[in-house]
């Protein structure tokens, strides 16, 4: 099959919860002719209910109201119930094998999904002027669907972070509210061992999945160490920008000198995107040492070490 075409450049942010993606995504954003959407997939499926990073209702806010506007005098377009179930469908992990086969997908993926999706996109860089938009749904699926499909257009940035300050991220939230979303499906774990053990065994996979993304499409898959971003910003932005073909040199100007960023109008992501002021600071931050179990640390690097030494990531000190 001949490769298709988006209607804008599509940079998918992939990876596991935790990892930093949601601000990854707005420093991006931050670049003039980039537009961040945050976790676009599960942000628009609660289009209904979702607030945007701006503080409005989708339906209110200046971007995401121009958008469905325009969308809505569409004849081609399939209306946004109809879209947010397609998302719902396809975007889940135990899809891979359809995605990656492409066989068993149903009809409406060809005839109906992805012309919507053109047109969706195409409306957000109008809305937004740019030419390009990030997306940080992370989900494996979704960005193996995408880099396939539309080799040209799809740059996959797979985003790593220490495993062990994602697995205090999630052990935070989960000693708060006992459920955790893994996978794409909110869970309620039995004990803290079994949560960790399931990350390990995500990151694992995640991991793995990257190495043949980047097998069957090396030049459109790059790896980022989330700490790299802090600590070594300017080199590390340098190889990011020769890699998506921009320059960042604004942005890590602003970053070095501890300046405000932007936020912008992201639809899914943490909580963060919802700051009052609508700007944020990027700082380096790794208090998740002073209070991460030596035990969890050993399960890490024990059942962990694809991650743990691929990624550069040894004992703490």
């Amino acid at each position: 099959m001949a490769n298709e075409h988006l209607t804008t450049d599509y940079i998918y942010i992939l990876g596991r919860g935790h990892n930093g993606s949601t601000v990854f995504n707005l420093l991006l954003g931050n670049h003039p002719d980039i537009e961040s959407l945050g976790e676009f997939s599960s942000g628009f499926q609660r289009f209904q209910t979702e607030t945007c990073s701006c503080g409005s209702k989708l339906q209110e806010c200046k971007l995401w109201s121009r958008v469905f506007s325009n969308l809505d005098g569409n004849p081609n377009w399939i209306g946004a119930d109809n879209y947010s179930s397609m998302l719902k469908y396809l975007d889940k992990f135990h899809r891979l094998p359809q995605v990656i086969t492409r066989h068993f997908l149903p009809k409406w993926v060809e005839n109906d999904y992805l012309p919507s999706t053109r047109l969706l996109f195409k409306e957000i860089a109008i809305a937004s002027n740019a030419s390009c938009i990030v997306d940080s749904s992370k989900e494996l699926s979704r960005g193996t669907f995408f880099v396939s499909k539309f080799p040209e257009n799809t740059k996959i940035v797979y985003l790593v972070r220490d495993g062990r300050a994602m697995i205090w991220s999630f052990l935070r939230r989960f000693r708060w509210s006992g459920r955790i979303k893994l996978f794409g499906k909110r869970r309620k774990i039995r004990s803290e061992i079994l949560l960790v053990l399931h990350i390990i065994f995500s990151l694992t996979v995640s991991q793995v999945h990257a190495g043949i993304l980047k097998f069957f499409h090396p030049g459109n898959i790059i790896t980022v160490k989330f700490e790299d971003l802090s600590e070594n910003t300017e080199s590390e932005f340098e190889r990011i920008g020769r890699f998506l073909e921009k320059d960042f040199s604004k942005i890590t100007d602003r970053i070095i000198s501890g300046n405000e960023l932007e936020i912008g109008h992201n639809i899914g992501g943490n909580n963060m995107r919802h700051s009052q002021k609508g700007t944020f600071v990027f700082k380096h931050d790794d208090s998740w040492r002073e209070h991460f179990p030596v035990y969890y640390s050993k399960l890490y690097l024990w059942f962990g070490f694809i991650h743990a030494r691929l990624n550069g990531y040894r004992s703490l000190d």
